[in-house]
Order: C-alpha cells, then structure tokens, then sequence
C-alpha cells in the first residue's frame, strides 16, 4: 500500500512546509497562499484570478520574458491556478535545478511589480476568459450553480470576476490584495523530490524566511441559511445541460464519507455506477 509521510516544519518567519522525500529525477515546488476568491470583499470579484495572471508579469529584478526562460531553459515548466480558496503558484524541475526554481518562486510571491503595460493587455485575457466561459453552457451551469447555492456569501463569487469587475481594476488593486493576504501565516510550500531535507530547508529559508508581514484578518463570512431553489434559462444551444445538488458536508464533517461512497455510487467512475 502506497502511503506518504511527509515532513512538516515551518521557516524562521513561520511559513509551514510540507517535504516529501520520492526518488526521481523530476521535483515539483509549490507556493499555496490563502487568498482565493471566497476572500475577495463585494468589489474585488476575480482579483485573485487577475493576480495569478498578472504574477508572473515582471518582479522589480525580473521582466515577464525573464520569469518563463530562467526555469524553462533548464527544462522545468512553470505553472499557476487560482480557486476558491487559495493561489497556488508551481513548477516542476530537474531534481538538481530547485534553488533556480525556489529564488524564482519567491522573487514573484515577493516583488511582483505589475507594470501597467502588462496589466492592461492582461484584462484582455482575462474578459476572453470570461467570454469563453460565457459562451460554454457546460461550464456556466457550475458557476450560476455555486452563485445561487452560496448566495450572499463570497463563495458564490465567480473566480474569473465579471466584466465590469475586471474593467475596473488597477494596479493598486493588485498591490493591495497582495499585501493583505501574500504573508508568511497565510502560505504554505510543498516539495516532493529527491533532494535531501536540509537542502531544502536552507534554500527555503533563504528564499522566503526573510520575508515578515503582517496578516489582515481574512474575510470569511458565515453562510446564510440555504433556501431551495430552481432556475430555468434558455439558450441558443443544440445540448441541454442540468444540474441537481445542494450544499454536502464539510470536510472534516464525519457525514463527509457517507456523501463520497453515496456520490460514487451515483455517479462513480466504475461502470457499475447507477449514472453511469
């Protein structure tokens, strides 16, 4: 049975790491920040997504061509996502290439300097982004879905923003959310690879230990009670897409393992499945 026993400690600053040692030639490195959209106060819907793509835009040493040609000339890949709950910025790497990746990760979670040129051309991404989601009724069902099942909380938020959201952003924007939520309590690194523990231990604190920031509190609202309810919109469209559910167990709710062997059968990936 494949079991994992990483180790856990934190940085001088108090940055939590989780190690785990695998033998192979490629390492993967991640920086998750809490500090997705479900954070976002009324105003600010989408600004996580927009940061996790205007991040990799310049650093105060760094222009954009630098941050993807430093890890990808040495055949590593660069990567971010962004949800409800957190940024996630990673890479993967040869094994003996992770103090290239980990000084580039923490020169962007650090010094993004957004430069206004490359904010502007990327809301353009963004509101095609939007677009497209727009135009795919199977994405958009799940997005109206959470908006109505989460309604008057943040969570109901889209993670792409709208268009008259993300037409009104700044740079200042950006710069704000980063120094509210971008600090040493608010992330966790993880490293999976064959590199040895206190190798990492020194690059990390070396890359991300001397950072001291302090926290705002993160906005996290209670739920408001759920209200049933039924929507019904028609579209120009050759499918009809339908979606039933309702709010489940939490994650550390013990009803939370009836739900995953209930949603299995249901709809699992075993043929076997009643939908399938």
């Amino acid at each position: 049975m494949f079991e994992i026993h990483p180790v856990i400690f934190s940085l001088s600053n108090g940055i939590r790491v989780v190690y785990l040692q695998r033998d192979a030639f490629v390492a993967h490195f991640g920086v998750m920040i809490q500090a997705g959209s479900r954070y976002e106060r009324p105003d600010e819907e989408g600004l996580a997504h927009f940061i996790e793509h205007c991040i990799f835009k310049g650093t105060n040493k760094r222009k954009a061509l630098d941050i993807f040609t430093d890890l990808d000339s040495v055949g590593g890949e660069l990567n971010a996502y962004t949800n409800k709950e957190e940024i996630c910025v990673h890479a993967s790497f040869r094994k003996n290439h992770f103090s290239i990746a980990s000084e580039l990760l923490g020169d962007i979670v650090w010094n993004a300097s957004f430069p206004l040129d490359e904010v502007i051309k990327e809301k353009e991404v963004v509101l095609d982004e939007i677009i497209s989601y727009l135009d795919s009724p199977s994405e958009r069902i799940f997005d109206d879905f959470e908006a109505y099942i989460f309604k008057g909380n943040s969570l109901g938020y889209n993670t792409l923003g709208t268009k008259k959201s993300v037409n009104k952003f700044t740079r200042e924007h950006l710069i704000s959310y980063m120094e509210r939520y971008f600090t040493p309590p608010n992330m966790v690194l993880s490293f999976v690879g064959d590199v040895p523990l206190d190798e990492v231990r020194a690059i990390l604190e070396q890359d991300f230990g001397h950072i001291q920031r302090k926290s705002s509190a993160l906005l996290v609202e209670e739920l408001p009670p759920f209200e049933h309810f039924r929507k019904l919109e028609k579209k120009s469209n050759f499918q009809t897409h339908t979606l039933i559910g309702g709010r489940a167990p939490s994650y550390n709710d013990v009803a939370r393992r009836g739900m995953t062997l209930l949603t299995n059968v249901l709809g699992g990936p075993a043929l076997n499945s009643r939908l399938n």
